[in-house]
């Protein structure tokens, strides 16, 4: 079995209960324009305006950092 980074452990801690669509370690170059990148910790898809307010207060609190996605044009993204 994969051991879990620590780092995994607080971003799952952290959005316990959150009520958006949340995708652990998943590949990110699917959702890139160029389909490079390796994974994420979590991928997390609000809902709504007041999803994304939860969110970013639950992320804040921990001091998870962030990256908000968009499009994915023109985006590399390294592995690792």
């Amino acid at each position: 079995m994969k051991k879990e980074k620590p780092e995994n452990a607080t971003v799952r801690k952290a959005l316990e209960g959150y009520a958006g669509d949340v995708r652990w370690d998943e590949a990110i170059a699917p959702y890139t324009s160029l389909k490079v990148g390796g994974t994420v910790d979590a991928l997390v898809f609000p809902r709504s305006v007041s999803a994304l307010v939860s969110l970013v207060k639950k992320i804040s609190k921990h001091e998870i950092p962030c990256f908000v996605l968009g499009r994915g044009s023109n985006l590399l993204v390294r592995d690792g």
